[in-house]
């Protein structure tokens, strides 16, 4: 039981989470998706989106405007899923969710 509850609290904490649902909302914008909830935490941006090498630094670029982040270069490499994208914009800082 406590593995159910425990499961359905992360889940709550992911769904309220107001910068995993901006990148999210970014992510499906450039992959042209009618629904958003495609772009789950671990679908690979390239084998499950089918998004290119284009499509990320267009991702890249929307993170940065709205976010007020500048990401390095190097960091390009791991940006593979909606979790990296999270993790990422956690790590460069403290950049405000755009309130919708």
């Amino acid at each position: 039981m406590k593995k159910v509850r425990r499961a359905l609290a992360m889940k709550a904490d992911k769904e309220s989470d107001p910068l995993r649902e901006q990148l999210r909302a970014i992510i499906a914008e450039v992959a042209e998706l009618e629904d958003a909830e495609q772009v789950r935490d671990d679908a690979d941006l390239f084998a499950d989106l089918g998004l290119d090498s284009m499509q990320t630094l267009e991702i890249v670029l929307e993170i940065e405007q709205q976010l007020g982040l500048s990401v390095p270069a190097d960091r390009l490499r791991g940006l593979r899923s909606l979790g990296d994208a999270v993790a990422l914009a956690r790590d460069l800082g403290p950049g405000e969710v755009e309130k919708s």
